[in-house]
């Protein structure tokens, strides 16, 4: 198994686009707050549009939201992106993330099952019963730490839904940090929000088995208060006990 971590020594917060590791099947980055992961109508920027002058032909397994930042798996061929959109389905890929929330979580760790609805304005609903037109949509949270005004929570995702972790948090009290979209009370500065996916696993054969990537938030006061080499250590440990 490789292990690849991105510290903050190596984030940079504005358009910076990084490649963290990449072969002849994949590439991983750190996309930054505030660029898209793919081209919209209007032909903005994207993570696409800029490795794509480089790598050419490039298919994304995992997408994040605009104004969220960090790891992103891309494959380079049909095949693998097939490979690995299979491995996404039926849970082979492990994505973690880390989120700024306003309010603390009623326990420690958990699961929040919801049914997604897409709605108006590039917005989604998170309902707590199935109805017409929803999705099921579940996430497991760990509280990590917390400032005097912010909860510091790790999600695993285990469905890939539209705005899903922001829509879930949302409808259960806890707003994201800047994410006035899903009902936080003001923006940060640039327009990001506190959200960064921190961890992903995947297993490719043809990309020499099991790999492992880390990539620590941009810099911040916010999450300042982490110590992920604890979280890193105790991360792998428990892996290891599996």
């Amino acid at each position: 198994m490789q292990i690849f971590v991105l510290d903050k020594s190596a984030v940079k917060q504005k358009i910076n686009l990084m490649v963290i590791y990449s072969d002849n099947n994949v590439v991983v980055v750190n996309k930054p707050c505030g660029l898209m992961s793919q081209q919209g109508k209007k032909g903005e920027t994207s993570v696409l549009s800029i490795l794509g002058k480089e790598y050419g032909e490039l298919h994304p397994v995992n997408r994040l939201d605009t104004p969220a930042s960090g790891l992103m798996l891309l494959a380079r061929n049909r095949r693998t992106a097939a490979e690995l959109s299979r491995q996404l389905s039926s849970g082979g890929i492990v994505k973690k993330y880390l989120c700024a929330v306003d309010s603390p979580p009623i326990s420690e760790s958990g699961r929040f099952v919801h049914y997604i609805r897409d709605g108006r304005g590039n917005k989604v609903s998170a309902l707590k019963v199935p109805a017409n037109g929803t999705k099921k949509a579940e996430l497991e949270y760990r509280f990590k730490c917390a400032t005097e005004k912010y909860s510091i929570l790790e999600i695993n995702l285990l469905t890939g839904r539209k705005h899903q972790i922001r829509s879930q948090l949302a409808a259960e009290g806890m707003h994201i940090k800047g994410d006035i979209k899903y009902g936080a009370r003001r923006t940060n500065r640039g327009g990001g929000i506190h959200l960064h996916s921190w961890f992903l696993s995947f297993s490719l054969p043809s990309a020499g088995g099991k790999k492992e990537f880390f990539c620590e938030p941009p810099e911040d006061p916010v999450w300042a208060v982490l110590n992920l080499d604890e979280h890193y250590k105790s991360d792998n440990e428990s892996d290891k006990n599996k």
